[in-house]
């Protein structure tokens, strides 16, 4: 575990926002915090923080004459050089390509010519802007420098740690503009991992600033379930992994208590939410590979504080629609009304997810009983699975 050392820390909350969250405004400060922010990066730390989860290995596939392709939104696309970063088709793919947390699987000479590509040639998008983008791309670049500091060329680090503190930088003014609870989140674990990466005045305040929203976070953002209003299950899994990555780097902090007892709750939820061949419950829009699996989820729990998750055999959770059982190789969740904190009108049909003797069927708002055949392929195999539902 990853100890920040000499570190004075007080539990409360940050300043209040008192600034619409807007995408005028998020641009406008980008541009200007991108202006003001190309001073030198502070020095690294001598012991930074290692990964909490293995890379993403898949989101890379490599073929035939070492052909690399990446997975992009569930659809693979090459990778060649000069990265198009503009290439893309909506939101999701938008920020599966920005967030660069495919960079965890290439090889060192891959991996720095994409840092390379990104510093010389990205331009300003909607998507590179958004703080849960720049924060997936930041602590993925932060994590991979330090597992391959001895590796890399001299040059590439600095113009990497240039780019992250100058992100940092100006991620920290964005979120003044004010945040949904995902962003807040997302914007502590990139305070909280910047603030062990680097060190110095700057590095400390970051860390702060970071360990504050946190606790705002904890105090006032999340359900007694555990889990942010308004996510689905892949959405929650990331919102776990998100809470035990700023554990890794908060050890010993004064808000170790509170967040070990929110990470204890969200893995319950989580763990309520996935069917027995370990993949979440499709419920509002989930994804099946979004993120770390919820085994690896459930594992750094253990590890980091010591969480033991059993799976429960009833399932209650009324904030967030939902309610089931399961019994062994058997599992069903029901929707049972609206979750707390979205707009978004749930089913008033029946509607329902049910595994039995390992094969998973649904019924969404009445549609139809449908089978999902999920073979465990990867994210690249997304658009596959769900191809793949057959009305009965």
């Amino acid at each position: 575990m990853h100890r920040r050392p000499s570190r004075a820390s007080r539990h409360g909350g940050p300043r209040a926002v008192k600034l619409p969250s807007t995408r005028s405004g998020r641009r406008l400060l980008f541009r200007l915090s991108r202006f003001v922010a190309s001073r030198a990066a502070p020095a690294f730390a001598a012991r930074p923080p290692r990964p909490v989860f293995p890379p993403r290995r898949d989101l890379v596939v490599v073929g035939e004459d070492d052909d690399v392709r990446i997975v992009v939104d569930g659809r693979q696309r090459a990778l060649a050089f000069p990265i198009d970063w503009s290439a893309h088709d909506g939101a999701e793919a938008a920020h599966d390509l920005c967030a660069m947390q495919w960079v965890e699987a290439l090889d060192d000479t891959r991996f720095e010519s994409s840092l390379r590509d990104w510093i010389a040639r990205a331009d300003l998008t909607e998507a590179a802007a958004h703080p849960s983008t720049t924060t997936a791309r930041c602590v993925s670049w932060m994590q991979q420098i330090t597992v391959r500091l001895q590796r890399l060329e001299r040059a590439i680090l600095d113009a990497a740690s240039r780019s992250i503190a100058a992100e940092v930088r100006c991620a920290a003014l964005v979120l003044r503009l004010g945040a949904t609870p995902a962003e807040e989140l997302d914007g502590a674990r990139l305070l909280c991992w910047a603030g062990c990466f680097y060190e110095g005045p700057e590095a400390d305040r970051w860390y702060e600033q970071g360990a504050r929203r946190l606790a705002r976070v904890l105090d006032d953002l999340l359900i007694i379930d555990g889990m942010l209003a308004g996510q689905n299950a892949s959405e929650h899994a990331r919102t776990c992994a998100s809470l035990l990555e700023c554990r890794a780097v908060l050890g010993g902090h004064a808000i170790e208590p509170a967040l070990d007892a929110a990470i204890e709750r969200a893995c319950a939820t989580l763990a309520d939410l996935v069917h027995p061949d370990g993949h979440p419950s499709l419920f509002f829009g989930a994804q099946l590979h979004s993120g770390p699996t919820t085994t690896t989820i459930l594992s750094a729990a253990a590890r980091l504080c010591g969480v033991r998750t059993v799976r429960r055999p009833s399932i209650e959770l009324e904030r967030a629609g939902l309610c089931g059982w399961r019994d062994g190789q058997t599992y069903f969740l029901f929707a049972a009304g609206a979750a707390e904190g979205t707009s978004t009108a749930r089913p008033d049909a029946l509607a329902f997810e049910w595994t039995l003797h390992g094969e998973r069927m649904f019924v969404a708002g009445g549609a139809g009983l449908a089978s999902l055949e999920i073979d465990g392929a990867g994210a690249s195999a997304e658009s596959a699975h769900r191809s793949r539902l057959q009305v009965l």
